[in-house]
């Protein structure tokens, strides 16, 4: 008899519940019967049928004999299939909540990690420390930015960036932000710097003034599709590795090669290249632990 869809049939939670029941009935059932043979074969073993042998009379009284046998198993099979089940049941949620978790710690401890590296586009990016000697690219991760001169307009990209991906990444080591901007620009940076330190600590938002040839240089060795303004900026980032290589994705959905994200995009900036940071970072601690392994071998 199936459930029908009509206004008087069990709902999915009701369903739910009623196959359970019925599993642990027919369990405490199958515990009960396999009890019950045991305890029955051990009585009829310790009281012998001899009343057949005492003659006609007595034998009337084997029924009742065999009627107390079966009462006694009967209720002795019960009290051990309950408290059966019951120790079962309390075994199980013992190893659910304690054993498992070891032993699938154990299993991802031991394994091998395999996963795919955030590709490498383009090879030595220009070091911005022949602009400014107090900011490195080499032997940082980085998030490279061009604002431009109109930075009042790139204020709401510098939003975006900050929250979606600098106030969940700058706490690691060796990660830094890098924003080229134009000379003449000291006045808007400090206003944008301010606005941007009320949501968070911005000890790592790097900003290096530079005059539009060493932009263009900068820019021109990242190699990609893409193009600085009239404002010599541009809304998109792009990721820098310690060795000062360019990274991003050689076949991206519908995009092909995917060299920067673009921080006028959330859905950009939270469904890709907060992944891709993930990615890089994830990388080097994997190399580092590697390292450290290696060394005490």
């Amino acid at each position: 008899m199936g459930f029908s869809r009509t206004g008087s049939s069990l709902g999915i939670s009701e369903m739910k519940f009623v196959k359970r029941k019925y599993f642990k009935t027919a369990l405490s059932r199958l515990f009960l019967v396999n009890t019950q043979i045991r305890i029955r074969i051990w009585f009829c073993e310790l009281i012998p049928p001899t009343c057949a042998e005492l003659g006609s009379v007595r034998a009337k009284s084997l029924d009742v004999v065999q009627i107390f046998r079966v009462l006694i198993s009967f209720a002795i099979g019960s009290f051990v299939s309950l408290r059966s089940y019951c120790i079962m049941k309390k075994t199980f949620v013992l190893i659910t909540l304690f054993v498992l978790p070891v032993v699938v710690y154990l299993f991802f401890a031991s394994g091998v990690y395999n996963f795919g590296k955030l590709p490498l586009l383009t090879e030595n990016v220009a070091e911005v420390s022949t602009i400014d000697d107090g900011v490195v690219l080499s032997e940082k991760i980085t998030i490279l930015g061009f604002l431009g001169e109109n930075i009042e307009v790139k204020k709401g990209n510098a939003f975006n960036l900050n929250q979606k991906i600098y106030k969940r990444f700058y706490k690691f080591n060796d990660f830094q932000f890098v924003m080229l901007v134009p000379n003449g620009t000291e006045k808007k940076v400090e206003e944008l710097k301010k606005e941007l330190g009320n949501l968070v600590d911005i000890k790592k938002w790097n900003f290096v003034f530079a005059d539009e040839n060493q932009m263009r240089k900068v820019f021109e060795s990242l190699k990609t599709d893409l193009t600085l303004d009239e404002n010599l900026g541009t809304p998109y980032v792009f990721i820098i590795d310690k060795d000062k290589n360019l990274r991003g994705r050689d076949d991206d959905e519908g995009e092909g090669a995917k060299y920067g994200f673009n921080t006028a995009s959330v859905a950009d900036l939270n469904n890709k290249m907060e992944d891709d940071v993930k990615i890089i970072l994830a990388e080097y601690r994997l190399a580092l632990k590697k390292n450290n392994a290696d060394r005490k071998k």
